[in-house]
């Protein structure tokens, strides 16, 4: 069983940019970022990237559930069915 996967060039450039300016601002912490796109059958395409805001809690880093589901709402693709 193989997948075909294709990966749009700004999502590579997006990953680019963000882990640059982590590194650049010498900022602590994992890179973390949300990859979107779709799956028919066996071909999956990755369209959009993003920033995720986390924070540590307890000495573990936790996904902002709230922020998250508003920022997975702006980026939701129409269903073109």
């Amino acid at each position: 069983m193989s997948f075909q996967v294709a990966l749009h060039p700004l999502v590579l450039l997006t990953i680019s940019d963000y882990i640059t300016r982590h590194t650049l601002r010498q900022q602590k912490g994992p890179v973390v970022g949300a990859l979107l796109g779709q799956q028919n059958g066996r071909e999956i395409t990755i369209e959009h990237a993003f920033e995720v805001l986390c924070q540590e809690v307890e000495g573990e880093i936790v996904l902002n559930q709230a922020w998250f589901e508003d920022r997975l709402q702006q980026s939701k693709l129409p269903n073109l069915s």
